[in-house]
């Protein structure tokens, strides 16, 4: 798990979170090792609420081996709940 600051570059015009930026916080909780040895073969993502600026959010995630890969599935929280959701197929470069 990592918290994160919504800082001003993150939104959007509307004043919420830019979408990319979830994905940011998804992938930078796996950390270099992960990130250079595997490449994400398919994403499914659920955006649940709308984070905004100055929210404090954590971003956790689990690693599941399968075959012929690896899957992570992400949870983007703010005090306990749930704000976006996500499955990472990965395979091994």
């Amino acid at each position: 798990m990592l918290p994160y600051r919504v800082r001003f570059y993150d939104i959007d015009s509307n004043q919420h979170v830019n979408n990319a930026m979830y994905f940011n916080w998804m992938i930078d909780v796996l950390g270099r090792e992960f990130l250079t040895t595997h490449v994400p073969k398919s994403v499914v993502i659920r955006f649940d609420k709308e984070v905004e600026y100055g929210h404090e959010i954590e971003s956790h995630f689990e690693q599941i081996p399968v075959e012929n890969g690896v899957k992570t599935r992400h949870e983007i929280r703010m005090q306990d709940q749930i704000y976006c959701e996500a499955n990472i197929m990965w395979e091994h470069k």
